[in-house]
C-alpha cells in the first residue's frame, strides 16, 4: 500500500504543477504526507530506487524524472524524520550487493540529508569497511558525509581520506574528498 502511495505522490511531483497549484503548496502537502506515513516507508522508497515502477504504473510521467523524484522524497523524509529514518537507512546502506548500487547511493544521500549526528559514523564506517565499492558509490558516501559538516563531517572526511590512502583503487574517492574539503575551506 505505501508503495502505491509513494508512486502516486512521485507521479504528482514528476508531472506538471497545474494551473491552480504552487510550489509552496506542493511542498506543504509533501511534508504533511511524509509526516503521516509509517517509518517502514524508508524501505519502500529505497526499493523503488532499486526497482522502479513499470511504464504502466508511471503513465505519462517520464521515468527519468520519476527516478530523480523518489530519492528527493527519501531525503526529505530523512530530514523531517531523522530518528525514524537513520536506522532503516543504515540497514539499506549495509546491503552491498552490486545490483543495489543506486539504492545504496540513495540511502547514503538520505543519511547526509538527515542532518543527524548518528548518520556520520554509519557513513564513515561504511566507506572504510567497503573501500572496494565502485567510485560512484564511494563519492555518494563522501558527499553525504560533507552534508553533515555541522556534525563533524569535515574531520570525518579527513579521517576517511587517510584511512583510504594506501588503497590505489580509492583515488577517485580521495580526490572528491580533497575537492569537498577545499570547497569548505573556500567558504570559511
Amino acid at each position: 500500500m505505501i508503495r502505491d502511495e509513494i508512486v502516486a505522490h512521485g507521479r504528482e511531483l514528476a508531472g506538471p504543477l497545474g494551473p491552480l497549484g504552487s510550489l509552496d503548496e506542493q511542498e506543504r502537502r509533501t511534508d504533511e504526507w511524509l509526516g503521516s506515513i509509517d517509518a517502514d516507508a524508508v524501505d519502500e522508497f529505497v526499493d523503488l530506487v532499486a526497482h522502479p515502477p513499470s511504464a504502466t504504473e508511471l503513465g505519462s510521467v517520464d521515468p527519468d524524472v520519476f527516478a530523480q523524484v523518489v530519492p528527493e522524497l527519501l531525503c526529505r523524509f530523512a530530514e523531517l524524520r531523522a530518528d525514524d529514518a537513520v536506522p532503516r537507512l543504515a540497514a539499506q546502506l549495509a546491503r552491498v550487493e552490486p545490483r543495489r548500487a543506486a539504492a545504496r547511493r540513495a540511502a547514503a544521500e538520505a543519511l547526509g540529508a538527515s542532518g543527524s549526528a548518528a548518520a556520520l559514523p554509519l557513513l564513515t564506517d561504511h566507506l572504510v569497511t567497503h573501500p572496494d565499492l565502485a567510485a560512484r558509490d564511494g563519492i555518494a558516501v563522501v558527499e553525504a558525509i560533507a552534508e553533515l559538516d555541522a556534525s563533524g563531517g569535515a574531520a570525518a572526511l579527513a579521517t576517511v581520506r587517510d584511512a583510504l590512502a594506501t588503497r590505489p583503487e580509492t583515488q577517485p574517492v580521495r580526490r572528491r574528498i580533497d575537492e569537498l574539503l577545499a570547497e569548505r575551506d573556500a567558504r570559511a
